[in-house]
C-alpha cells in the first residue's frame, strides 16, 4: 500500500519534480558539437553531469516517486548514451561509463522499492486489464512508471553489451529482465519490451513458455492502446520483413533485423534520426 502524501511529502516531491524538469530544459538547450572525424564532441560531458545530477535529485525521496517526468529524464539519458555508443567502443569517455553506472544502480533501487515480482515466467492465467484499470494504470498509478524506468534501463544495457559485442550472454541476461518485468499499457514500455523479446529470439536466447506467456499478455495491450496489426515491419537497412524487430533506441521509429544493420545504416539514419521532446504541464 502506498505511503499516503502529507503537506510536507508533497512540497517536496514538487521541488523534485520541478528540479527535474528544469534539468532536462537545461540539458536540452546545452550546445553541443561533434566532430565528423575522430569520434570527439564538446559539451556531451556538461549535458551527462546534468544528467547525473537530475538522477541524484531523484533518489533522495525514498521511495523514489515514479511519474512520466522521470521516465523522460531516463529516457533522455538512454538517448545521451545511445547517441555515444559507437564512439565509445573506440574512444574512452569517462562521463559515459559514470553515468551508465548511475543508471544500473538508479535501476537497483528502483528494484528494490517495488511492491511486487517480476514475472518469472509470465502467468497465461492473468486475466487481461479491464477499461476502467487502464485508465488508472496509465495515469495514477506510480508502480507502471517504475516498469517502465526499468525496462528501458534493462533494455539499454542489454543493448550495449550486445553493441560492443563484449558479452552477449550479460546481454540475453537483460533482454530477459526487460521482458519479465510486468507489462503496463504505456506505448514505450511496450515497444521495449517487444524489441526485447525479439533480440532474444533473434540472439537464440527464447524460452518457448515465456515467448508465448509474453505474448499472449502484451496482445491484449497492444490491441487496446496501440492498434492490432498483422502485418510484417521491413528492415530500415535491408528490407527483410519480420513481425518484430528491434528499435532505435533514440528515436523508437527505425527497426532493424539485427546489430549488423543497425550499424551498416547509422550513417544514414543519423541524419534522420530525431527525438520529440514531451510537454509536461501546460
Amino acid at each position: 500500500m502506498p505511503a499516503l502524501k502529507t503537506p510536507q511529502t508533497q512540497v517536496v516531491f514538487q521541488d523534485i519534480n520541478q528540479s527535474i524538469l528544469s534539468s532536462l530544459h537545461t540539458a536540452a538547450t546545452t550546445q553541443v558539437y561533434h566532430y565528423e572525424v575522430g569520434g570527439r564532441c564538446i559539451g556531451c560531458d556538461v549535458v551527462a553531469n546534468i544528467h547525473r545530477t537530475a538522477i541524484l535529485v531523484a533518489r533522495q525521496q525514498e521511495p523514489i516517486v515514479c511519474n512520466g517526468v522521470l521516465l523522460e529524464l531516463v529516457s533522455q539519458t538512454i538517448r545521451l548514451l545511445s547517441s555515444h555508443l559507437e564512439t565509445h567502443t573506440t574512444h574512452y569517455l569517462s562521463w559515459f561509463d559514470n553515468l551508465s553506472l548511475d543508471l544500473w544502480e538508479f535501476s537497483k533501487q528502483l528494484k528494490d522499492e517495488t511492491n511486487e515480482s517480476d514475472i518469472h515466467p509470465l502467468n497465461l492465467t492473468t486475466p487481461p486489464y479491464s477499461p476502467s484499470e487502464e485508465k488508472y494504470m496509465v495515469f495514477e498509478d506510480p508502480e507502471n512508471y517504475r516498469r517502465a524506468t526499468r525496462a528501458e534501463i534493462y533494455y539499454f544495457r542489454a543493448l550495449m553489451n550486445e553493441y560492443a559485442s563484449t558479452n552477449i550472454e550479460e546481454a540475453i541476461q537483460y533482454y530477459r529482465k526487460c521482458v519479465t518485468v510486468r507489462p503496463t499499457l504505456l506505448p514505450s514500455h511496450h515497444h521495449i519490451q517487444q524489441s526485447a523479446a525479439a533480440a532474444l529470439q533473434r540472439l537464440g536466447a527464447t524460452n518457448s513458455d515465456s515467448s508465448s506467456a509474453f505474448k499472449s499478455r502484451t496482445s491484449s495491450v497492444s490491441s487496446r492502446s496501440l492498434g492490432s496489426s498483422s502485418s510484417s515491419t521491413s528492415c530500415s537497412s535491408c528490407g527483410k520483413e519480420k513481425r518484430v524487430m528491434p528499435v532505435c533506441a533514440k528515436c523508437k521509429t527505425r527497426y532493424y533485423c539485427g546489430m549488423a544493420c543497425l550499424k551498416a545504416d547509422k550513417a544514414k539514419h543519423s541524419l534522420y534520426c530525431t527525438t520529440k521532446k514531451k510537454r509536461f504541464g501546460n
